[in-house]
This record gives structure tokens, sequence and C-alpha cells, in this order.
């Protein structure tokens, strides 16, 4: 039991170094449905773009929003200004893209966003259907709210293009 509460936790989990963690203190840490509405609020954010947005573009936002990073911005372009910056970056980056895809994978199973393919250039275009479009607009924790905020104001400062992206990445 937690707190007395009458909640049933999950076993617990075991780390590499073979100590378990409580379920409540993973999910301080590792909260998949926190993050998949995140991938949500930043799609909410791109609602005028009728094609949707690619992966990389979705992950490039993700990464930057997600981050407690303050980016610079320059004529649309980004400026990191330390190594230690750009380091966390670029691994919230990698680290960022397999899991968006799996939550594009959930959003898409639990209908709140259709992915589609570009007939012209075969590329996989991600965009926020009217039920996910609801969904987002009702959300009302702080936390989304800022995510919001956040990408709406990194939308109008900062262009997802080649540039930018090999900033992120350190190139």
């Amino acid at each position: 039991m937690f707190g007395g509460e009458g909640i049933e936790l999950m076993d617990n989990e075991t780390i590499s170094n073979g100590t378990t963690l409580p379920t409540y203190i993973q999910f301080l840490f590792t909260n998949n449905v926190l993050d998949t509405m995140t991938v949500l609020c930043i799609l909410y954010c791109f609602i005028r773009r009728k094609k949707g947005l690619s992966i990389d573009e979705i992950v490039f936002y993700y990464s930057i929003v997600t981050s407690g990073i303050k980016i610079k911005e320059q004529n649309s372009n980004i400026s990191i200004d330390t190594t230690e910056a750009k380091y966390d970056l670029d691994t919230r980056y990698f680290n960022s893209k397999n899991n968006v895809r799996f939550m594009i994978a959930w959003l898409a199973d639990l209908k709140l966003i259709d992915i589609v393919i570009e007939e012209s250039s075969s590329e996989v275009m991600v965009r926020i259907n009217d039920l996910g479009k609801e969904s987002a607009s009702h959300l009302r924790s702080n936390y989304y709210l800022n995510i919001i905020a956040k990408t709406k104001d990194i939308k109008k400062k900062i262009s997802f293009n080649t540039g930018n992206l090999k900033k992120i990445l350190g190139a």
C-alpha cells in the first residue's frame, strides 16, 4: 500500500546494480503518459500546418521544449552558449528519437493524431486531429500549459532546418 490510501502498487523494478525502486519513485522519473501528452501538446501548437510535422521535427521541438536549456535565437537560428548545454541537447535528441516514435504510435492508437505518408517524398507526417485538438485544449495542468506556451514561443523564434538541427546534434 502507498500512504495507507488503498492504492495497490505494481512490483518494484530492479535496476542494474540489483537495487529496487518503488513504483511511485519510478513514476517521478519515467512517466510515459506525461511524455506522450507532451508530444500531443507540441502537435497542438502546429494545428495550422495542414500536412503536419515530420518525426524529425517533432523530436527537434520535443528535445528543445523538454530541456531546461536557455537557447538564444538570431534570425530563427539557434545559438547555444556552453558545451554542457550542447551535449545535453544532443543527448536528449538521440534519446528522444525512439521514444517519440513510440509516443506517436500510442497517440495514433488512441485516435488523437493522424499519420500520413507524403506521396511526393515518402516522408511520414504526423498531424493532430479533431479529437486530439479537443483533448489538448482541455488540458489544465500547469505542466501542460507551460509546455504549450514554451512550444509556441520556440516555434516563433526557432525554425526547424538543417542548420539548427546540426547545432542541436553538435555538428
